[in-house]
C-alpha cells in the first residue's frame, strides 16, 4: 500500500469520525431541546388551566362530591390516563346533572348553551346508558364523560330518558342527589316538531304516513294516544314517573317556548339551580336572522346545524284543535305537579 493511499484513509477515517460526533451532538442537541420544551409545555398547561381558566376560587358551592356518594363504582375516581390528551389534574366523572328531557324540547340548544360555562364539562353525544347501554355498567359510562376538572360540573343529554319507565329508578341508584334538567314545549308544537323530525329523514318515502293519519284515529276521530309522537307529550304522565325516584327541588323546569326568544334568561336560572357562579351574560349570544335562532358569540361565532329549527309540516287547523283540547287536561296536571303555569299552552 503506497504512502499515498494510506494518507487518503486516514482522510477519510478522520472524516467519518467527525461527521458521526457532530451527528451525535446534533441528537442530542435536539433531544435535550425537545425535553425542555416539552417540561415547559407541561408547566406551562397546569399553569394556564389552574390560574387562569378555572381559578374562581374556592367557594364555588357545587355538587355533592364523590366522596359523598355511597356507591362503590361512583364514588371510585379514575386512574390517570392519556396525559397529554387532557389537561393534567383532570379525570372522568360520572355526572353530576343530566338533561332528561324532552325530546324536540329544546336539548341540544340547552346544552349548546350551558357549554361555554368554565364549570360545566358536558358529554359531546347522546350516551343513552340508563335505557339502551345500562348492562354496560358505570365504569362504561364514565369513560364516555368529558376530562374535567374538580370544580366543573359534568352533564349528559339524553333526551329519551324522561319517557322510558325504568330509568328514574336507574338514575336514582347511580346518585340519589343528582341534579336533573328538563326542558318541556307546548305540546302541540312540540308534537309536530317530533313527526317532522321523522319525516325529514324519510322524505324521499312517499308511504309515509301524513300526520293527520297518525295524530287522529280513522275510525273514532279522536287524538291517537297511541301514536308516540303524542305520548311524548303527555307531560304528566312521565312526570309522575320521575316524582316516584325523586323530589321536585331536584328537578329543574326550563321553559323551552321562552328559552327559544331569551336563551339567557333561562340559563341564569339553570346557574342558580348548579349553585353556579353566574358566569354567562346576554353578550354571549347574538340572534342569527337567518337562521332564526340564537347563537354564542365568541371568537368563532358557534351555531346549531340547520337540522335544528327546520320547518315544520303543515298540519290543519282542525287538527291542532283536537291536539289542544286533548292535551288541556294532561297540561292541567303537570303544572299542578311543578306548581307552575305555561300561559300560553
Amino acid at each position: 500500500m503506497s504512502c499515498k493511499t494510506t494518507a487518503t484513509n486516514i482522510f477519510v477515517l478522520m472524516t467519518n469520525q467527525f461527521y458521526i460526533n457532530q451527528y451525535k451532538k446534533l441528537t442530542l442537541i435536539i433531544f435535550t431541546i425537545c425535553a425542555v420544551g416539552l417540561i415547559v409545555f407541561t408547566c406551562a398547561q397546569t399553569f394556564f388551566a389552574n390560574n387562569y381558566l378555572f381559578n374562581f376560587g374556592t367557594d364555588i358551592k357545587t355538587l355533592p362530591k364523590f366522596e359523598e356518594i355511597k356507591h362503590e363504582d361512583y364514588s371510585i375516581r379514575p386512574k390517570i390516563r392519556h396525559r397529554f390528551h387532557r389537561y393534567p389534574h383532570t379525570s372522568r366523572y360520572l355526572p353530576q346533572c343530566i338533561i332528561i328531557g324532552v325530546r324536540k324540547g329544546g336539548t341540544g340548544a340547552l346544552i349548546h348553551f350551558l357549554d361555554i360555562h368554565p364549570n360545566i364539562a358536558i358529554a359531546s353525544t347522546e350516551v343513552h346508558f340508563f335505557d339502551n347501554n345500562y348492562k354496560r355498567g358505570l365504569n362504561w359510562y364514565r369513560k364516555r364523560m368529558p376530562y374535567s376538572f374538580p370544580n366543573q360540573i359534568t352533564i349528559e343529554k339524553t333526551p329519551a330518558y324522561f319517557v322510558k319507565k325504568h330509568v328514574p329508578e336507574s338514575v336514582k341508584k347511580m346518585n340519589q342527589s343528582i341534579k336533573l334538567l328538563l326542558i318541556v314545549r307546548e305540546p302541540v308544537e312540540r308534537t309536530i316538531s317530533d313527526y317532522t323530525q321523522i319525516w325529514g329523514k324519510l322524505v324521499r318515502n312517499s308511504s309515509y304516513p301524513a300526520f293527520e293519519e297518525l295524530a287522529i284515529d280513522p275510525v273514532t276521530k279522536m287524538v291517537n294516544p297511541s301514536f308516540a309522537a303524542t305520548e311524548r307529550s303527555l307531560y304528566d304522565k312521565h312526570m309522575a314517573n320521575w316524582l316516584k325516584y325523586f323530589n321536585l327541588s331536584q328537578i329543574h323546569i326550563v321553559d323551552g317556548d321562552n328559552f327559544r326568544h331569551n336563551p339567557f334568561k333561562e340559563i341564569v336560572e339553570i346557574e342558580k339551580f348548579l349553585h353556579l357562579e353566574h358566569k354567562i351574560s346576554e353578550k354571549d349570544y347574538y340572534f342569527d336572522p337567518d337562521k332564526k335562532f340564537y347563537c354564542i358569540r365568541g371568537f368563532i361565532n358557534r351555531c346549531l346545524p340547520d337540522s335544528k329549527g327546520r320547518q315544520h309540516v303543515k298540519v290543519q287547523e282542525y287538527v291542532k284543535t283536537k291536539l289542544r283540547n286533548f292535551f288541556r287536561p294532561h297540561n292541567e296536571m303537570f303544572f299542578k305537579m311543578i306548581s307552575r303555569r305555561f300561559e300560553n299552552w
